[in-house]
């Protein structure tokens, strides 16, 4: 996927007056903040920037009833091309969710099965291929990228096969998993 995509997003919903109030009901929702004044601060933990970045791009319903993406493509702020508009419309297809390593394909891929629908996505990656093993949970998003998948969105959090029954007891029963209910 081209490099920074999301970022380019991120920084029209973010510096765009238009939209302040709904960043910041976005970040009371994502937080749990009753309110948010200008100024506040916020308490964070490790990831907590990278986990809300992701939800509220993916998740997140503008009063539009639109997620970030979505809106994003319909709008074109920055009169993308249809080719370069066309990453953004892939990214629409994407699945969060519990994932289990089924197969390492080293410097190549993953095959894995989101544990809740039983669905099973072979995932272009590379770097990851090299700590992963079959058998190890994932916490992730797969979207698709031009004519393949790969994990998008903020990085995949990883559990040993021990911890299975805890994450599927959890989790699983969870009627859709977002980085918010994770955090």
């Amino acid at each position: 996927m081209e490099k920074g995509i999301i970022q380019k997003l991120l920084e029209y919903y973010f510096e765009t007056p238009e939209f302040g109030e709904e960043i910041r009901k976005a970040l009371c929702q994502f937080f749990n903040r009753t309110s948010l004044l200008p100024g506040d601060n916020l308490e964070m933990e490790d990831k907590d920037e990278e986990e809300f970045n992701e939800w509220v791009v993916f998740d997140f319903r503008l009063n539009n009833k639109k997620t970030l993406l979505e809106d994003f493509c319909a709008r074109n702020p920055y009169k993308l091309s249809d080719k370069e508009l066309k990453n953004y419309y892939d990214l629409q297809k994407n699945e969060y969710g519990l994932l289990e390593i089924l197969k390492v394909k080293s410097g190549k891929g993953l095959k894995v099965r989101n544990l809740k629908t039983n669905k099973e996505y072979d995932v272009k990656e590379v770097i990851g291929t090299f700590q992963a093993q079959a058998g190890e949970l994932l916490i992730a998003r797969i979207g698709k990228v031009e004519d393949h998948l790969e994990f998008v969105g903020g990085d995949c959090l990883k559990f040993p096969v021990e911890s299975r029954g805890f994450f599927l007891s959890k989790l699983v029963s969870k009627k859709k998993l977002n980085p918010k209910i994770i955090r």
